[in-house]
């Protein structure tokens, strides 16, 4: 069966003869899940499957790579018995070169997974525990773990199997490859990215040879370097745009190519469904974007077995036209440009209805009902689109705060199809009381069953009632309690029981927002600082400068902080591409990125303008655009911002933070939730404190920089307000720590067995009032 496969769901598939009955010719499965998926029937009926099983492997598997190996492959092996009817090629691990495989948090480490000294450790644990399985189940066929493409791996080989880095990760496996994987490597084959397909990435001859057809190069390298006629399983093929209306001539051109080489023994399509919603990978979910999953089925069921060809061709197919959301996110999910200030200070610059795809389902989760999340999604744009006009007329360098504490809670990690739905369905819609500037929406978790005045809980600044505010009124509510947030504007649990009941958004919003309208509003791009759109008056003094590292040859760079310029990049073999500016926000507001594959001379092309750079294949060419116009730009300004709270996480309101300077003193009382802010501030160094208490710190601004300050005031714990919050964290060595807020006071701290011991807060040892036990 040489047709193209699946990769079953980890976890229920919803419809399973649905995902079967399209009579798939490979079917890629995690252990746990195959009775689930009905692998055993679907094999038992189709002999000619192939069936890979995958065993996700132990992130911690560095900490003691013997014991580790060890016994992960006697678990693995122990399956054999269970396996054996399947035939199976059993896969035990997963992009080991990642941070995310290895339990990191932190994707600023990713450079660690993908040093020689990385790779060689790695390559060590792989080879003893395929040694453990083939020593305990002989007949057990392995193929070597796949790695995430395109971070060392392979070497970066040309189509003859030569590297360019001085050292292949597989050089550590190469061994392990012939005695115990059977010559055969698992490898990933994608030709998108978070951003959406690529085209070219597919089916342009060179392009396509560095992604979707990387395995070629790969197989090249092992037999010029290590003399191994090796084999390919792709147990991950996709694009990361299942919703392009050409996806089924995606995948089966793909698999025609890939297939027809004797050398892919199988290969799926990833993926059928996600029960876990991974923010990375849910664009790539059949289930969540193919529009008519059963007449897509169809047709993959009416294509014939692919034929092998000793001799693949590669036909230069020009790429399909693309559907309006295949170009990139921003397609949909666009809106003007906004600026979100994260903890550690730096701010990107992204379109508005994305920064939505963060805030939706982070102030609201997304399994509640879609009417509930519509009304979030207004809200939050409209708050969004308030305190954008309120930054850019103080000229502040940011618009909002990632920081809930501050503003909305922004989280990427969040990302959901229902959320993303609900964003789609209200488009443009906010919220305006005069019919042209959006309010300030304010919402919060639940009002405890009536919302408040808006002068009854935020205060002027010297503790007198605010601005009563025309529809920010109190009203009732059937959220039954208790009160957590300012409950000032809408009811978040409230508007959840009020869409359960049958309500519309529209009836919600108008509830909770008295007398405010929705209206559908279009601001221009050009509402940003030094924004510049095509039509605008084009700058004719830029200048570039280039910095060039040795690594990865790419082209990147920054428009001079200009957002939402289209680029062109005439590569050197005619083939042109197009990308734009603020798509890369890690290299600035006007960051973008350009692929290269062969050595020459590339040109950029925006507005009016034309630069040349000379790519020689071995190095990253880093791009500074600048204008004259920048230099009369308004002088930035930065802003320091943060919450007041307690030891015990409780925010103290109604407070005074103080910020002292050279030049002068400025005060603020903390609002809802602690909070506190202070705006336009010049480039020095500031003091921030609390009267009345020892609490103070330091902080640095440049001018151009907003910093997160959160502050603990330890205040005296009455004996009859005392509370514990537990907060259990990853970790080898079992440890409780906490504090208590007060110096030497003995804790007695009892073990499950009974056995007590004694624990002094503030130990002499301890910089902080707090103590700890370890178990």
């Amino acid at each position: 069966m040489r047709r193209p496969g699946i990769v079953a769901p980890p976890g229920d598939p919803g419809d399973v003869n649905l995902m079967l009955g399209w009579r798939p010719g490979a079917v890629s499965c995690q252990y746990p899940y195959l009775r689930a998926n009905k692998i055993f029937e679907y094999k038992a009926a189709n002999p000619g499957v192939s069936v890979i099983v995958r065993f996700p492997h132990p992130q911690n598997w560095f900490q003691d790579p013997e014991t580790s190996a060890v016994q992960f492959g006697q678990m693995i092996a122990g399956k054999w018995n269970e396996l054996a009817p399947l035939a199976p090629t059993v896969i035990f691990a997963n992009e080991l070169n990642t941070w995310r495989a290895n339990g990191d948090s932190d994707p600023k480490n990713q450079p660690l997974y993908q040093t020689e000294q990385f790779y060689e450790r790695a390559g060590q644990w792989i080879s003893r525990t395929a040694q453990v399985i083939k020593q305990l189940a002989p007949a057990m066929k392995l193929a070597a773990p796949p790695f995430s493409p395109g971070r060392g791996e392979d070497g970066n080989p040309d189509d003859a199997g030569n590297i360019s880095a001085s050292f292949a990760g597989y050089d550590y496996l190469a061994q392990a490859i012939q005695t115990y994987f059977d010559n055969t490597l698992a490898f990933h084959a994608f030709w998108g990215d978070i951003k959406g397909a690529d085209p070219s990435r597919l089916y342009h001859p060179q392009i396509s040879a560095q992604y979707a057809f990387r395995w070629r190069r790969a197989l090249a390298m092992c037999q010029k370097r290590y003399n191994i006629q090796a084999k390919i399983i792709i147990p991950r093929a996709g694009n990361f745009a299942a919703y392009d209306t050409d996806f089924f001539e995606q995948i089966t051109y793909f698999s025609q190519q890939s297939l027809s080489d004797p050398r892919v023994l199988a290969l799926t399509c990833y993926l059928w469904e996600d029960p876990a919603f991974d923010p990375i990978d849910i664009f790539n979910v059949w289930t969540q974007y193919i529009l008519d999953l059963p007449a897509f089925t169809q047709k993959l069921a009416a294509q014939p077995d692919v034929v092998i060809s000793e001799t693949p061709s590669f036909p230069q197919i020009p790429p399909p036209a693309h559907s309006p959301f295949a170009d990139s996110q921003i397609r949909k999910f666009d809106g003007i440009p906004i600026r979100v200030m994260f903890d550690d200070g730096h701010v990107e610059n992204m379109p508005l209805e994305s920064y939505l795809r963060g805030v939706v389902p982070g102030e609201m989760p997304a399994s509640w009902p879609s009417e509930a999340l519509k009304t979030q999604a207004v809200a939050a744009r409209t708050y969004a689109l308030r305190y954008i006009l309120d930054a850019r007329s103080a000229k502040r360098a940011y618009d909002v705060s990632a920081n809930p504490n501050i503003h909305q809670n922004y989280r990427r990690d969040r990302i959901h199809p229902r959320s993303d739905a609900a964003i789609l369905a209200t488009k443009g819609l906010v919220l305006t009381a005069d019919g042209q500037r959006p309010i300030y929406a304010f919402f919060s978790d639940n009002c405890g069953g009536h919302t408040f005045n808006n002068e009854d809980v935020f205060k002027a600044k010297d503790g007198s009632p605010g601005k009563p505010v025309s529809y920010l009124r109190g009203a009732p509510c059937p959220a039954p309690g208790p009160k957590r947030g300012h409950g000032v504007g809408m009811c978040q649990n409230g508007a959840r029981v009020l869409a359960e009941q049958g309500l519309t958004f529209e009836r919600i919003l108008r509830h909770y927002y008295t007398g405010a309208a929705l209206k559908r509003l279009q601001l221009p791009a050009t509402d940003t600082p030094g924004a510049v759109t095509e039509g605008s008056p084009k700058p004719t003094d830029w200048k570039l400068r280039i910095e060039r590292f040795p690594g990865y040859s790419v082209i990147n760079g920054n428009l001079a902080d200009k957002p939402d310029l289209q680029i062109t990049v005439t590569r050197p073999d005619g083939f042109v591409q197009t990308t734009r500016s603020g798509s890369k926000p890690e290299f600035g507001a006007g960051g973008f990125e350009a692929t290269v594959t062969n050595p020459g001379v590339y040109t950029l092309k925006f507005l009016d303008q034309q630069f040349t750079v000379q790519m020689d294949g071995k190095t990253t060419a880093r791009l500074h655009f600048s204008t004259g116009d920048q230099a009369t730009a308004p002088p930035a300004q930065s802003a320091i911002g943060g919450a007041l709270k307690d030891q015990f996480g409780k925010p103290i309101v109604g407070r005074s933070v103080r910020l002292d300077s050279p030049a002068g003193a400025q005060t603020a009382l903390t609002g809802a939730e602690g909070r506190f802010i202070f705006e336009n501030l010049p480039a020095g160094t500031w003091q921030l404190s609390v009267p009345d208490s020892t609490l103070s710190r330091t902080i640095t601004l440049d001018g151009r920089e907003s910093k997160i300050a959160d502050l603990t005031l330890r205040v005296a714990a009455s004996s009859g307000d005392w509370h514990v919050e537990v907060q259990p964290r990853p970790g080898n060595i079992p440890l409780m720590v906490g504090d208590i807020g007060t110096p030497q006071i003995p804790i007695t701290v009892t073990a499950p067995s009974g056995a007590q011991s004694v624990v002094i807060s503030g130990g002499a040892d301890r910089s902080r009032l707090e103590f700890e036990r370890r178990f």
